[in-house]
């Protein structure tokens, strides 16, 4: 029961990167509603991309969840790590979007505690299968 609860939880922490990833490599710029720069377009495509393979991981671990031990915590690093640059801008550049500020918070919080329940999981599968 346990497993298939994190296997659920996992799906949802994929979500939120599939689709801001997806919107991000479709609309570009306009989906961030900044100036329209070539330059700009390509690096937001660029790095939507990247939260949609981070997403599209998430859920390929998703079926053998206790054997991506590795996979996860470098997912888990992926994000944790963005999500504390950009909290960066709260210095530099003034306080974010209310729908930033909730990603970022989601971010820091569920992430690392799906990244310990993995690790549990994964520790009692080893325990309880090993002969």
């Amino acid at each position: 029961m346990e497993r298939r609860l994190l296997q659920i939880a996992i799906f949802f922490a994929g979500v939120i990167p599939i689709a801001i990833g997806l919107a991000g490599v479709t609309w570009g710029v306009r989906f961030l509603s900044i100036d329209d720069n070539a330059s700009i377009d390509g690096a937001v495509r660029f790095l939507s991309g990247v939260l949609l393979a981070v997403g599209a991981q998430y859920w390929i671990s998703i079926p053998h969840i206790e054997k991506h031990q590795t996979q996860f915590s470098v997912l888990t690093f992926i994000l944790v790590f963005g999500s504390l640059a950009r909290l960066t801008s709260l210095f530099f550049g003034g306080v974010p979007s209310f729908g930033t500020v909730i990603v970022s918070v989601v971010t820091l919080i569920y992430i690392p505690l799906l990244w310990l329940w993995q690790r549990r999981l994964a520790h009692n599968h080893k325990v309880y299968n090993t002969p």
